[in-house]
Order: structure tokens, then sequence, then C-alpha cells
């Protein structure tokens, strides 16, 4: 999808990818969202399923994630964002992000004035799962976890933080990170 002051594309439903299957999802705007999750949507990855998030804005939000992401049985979510003077991804209060079952989830935001990748919702790690989070930006914080953020990591599971900044902070952890029964958490700045 693609706007100028509007969203590029608003998930308000169900997607659902398994069997090798494989979803792209992308979205483009100037002053509003590329993508958009909305608390309605849901979007499920199993099965070896692929599912494919992308969405770029210049003075708003790359992606932004407000309802619920989940990955399991071997399936794959690779969510990226971009955006100029917004931030490249965010995780807003209402989104989860759950990853089990020797699923993979790679979060990736970039901005150049702004905040790479903002997580102010869950996200929850657990069963072999691994979960990836990266940001990067020129001017503002590469990763911040929010205080209403909270990234949960469990039973083997593996989830890996890495901020990125040139004139800002790499990674600022402002909300919980907690581990327990064998997870791993990696953070570098």
């Amino acid at each position: 999808g693609d706007s100028t002051n509007g969203t590029g594309t608003d998930i308000n439903g169900s997607i659902n990818t398994t069997d090798n299957g494989t979803i792209n999802i992308s979205g483009n705007s100037t002053d509003g969202t590329g993508v958009i999750v909305d608390p309605n949507g849901s979007i499920n990855t199993s099965g070896n399923g692929s599912t494919n998030i992308s969405g770029d804005s210049t003075n708003g939000t790359g992606t932004d994630i407000n309802g619920s992401i989940n990955t399991t049985d071997n399936g794959t979510i690779n969510i990226s964002g971009n955006s100029t003077d917004g931030t490249g991804v965010i995780v807003d209060p209402n989104g989860s992000i759950n990853t089990s079952g020797n699923g993979s989830t790679n979060i990736s935001g970039d901005s150049t004035n702004g905040t790479g990748t903002d997580i102010n919702g869950s996200i929850n790690t657990t069963d072999n799962g691994t979960i990836n989070i990266s940001g990067n930006s020129t001017d503002g914080t590469g990763v911040v976890v929010d205080p209403n953020g909270s990234i949960n990591t469990s039973g083997d599971g593996s989830t890996n933080i890495s901020g990125d900044s040139t004139n800002g902070t790499g990674t600022d952890i402002n909300g919980s990170i907690n581990t327990t029964d064998n997870g791993t958490i990696n953070i570098s700045g």
C-alpha cells in the first residue's frame, strides 16, 4: 500500500501463513505510517511458513505493531521499518510478539533523526524460539525499551538486542527484561 498523508498498509484482521507458505506485506507513507497492525490485527506464522513485513515513512513511523505477531513450528517472521524523521519500528503497548517452537522473529528498525526500534509492548520468547531485535539511528537512539515495554525469555528461548547510533544512544533499556528456564538474552549497544 502507498499513501501520502495516511497509512500505507493497515492490518485489522488475521493473516495466517503455514506449510511452507510465504506472505509479503509492505507499505509506504510520506507523512503517516508505512505499515500498521491494529489491536484487532494478528499475524500468525507456523509450519515452515515465512512472513515479511516492511514499512517505510518519511515523517512518520515505518512499521507500527499494535496487534499480535505469533511465530511457531519453524516459522519465520521478518519485521523491518525505516523512517527519516520518525521511528523505524515500534511495538505499541497493545502490541505483542510471541515466538516459540523453533520459530524465529527478526525485528529491524532504522531511522535518521528518530529511534530505530522502540519496544513499548511485550516480546515473549520460549520453547527454543529466537528473537533478534536490532535498531540503527544517526541522531537518535538505536533500540529503546520503554517503561511499558517488557522482554521475557524462557524455555531455552533466545533473545538478542543490538542497537547502534552515530550521535545518540545505541541501546536504552527503560523497561523490564526477564530471563528464566535456560533462556538467554544478549544485549549490545
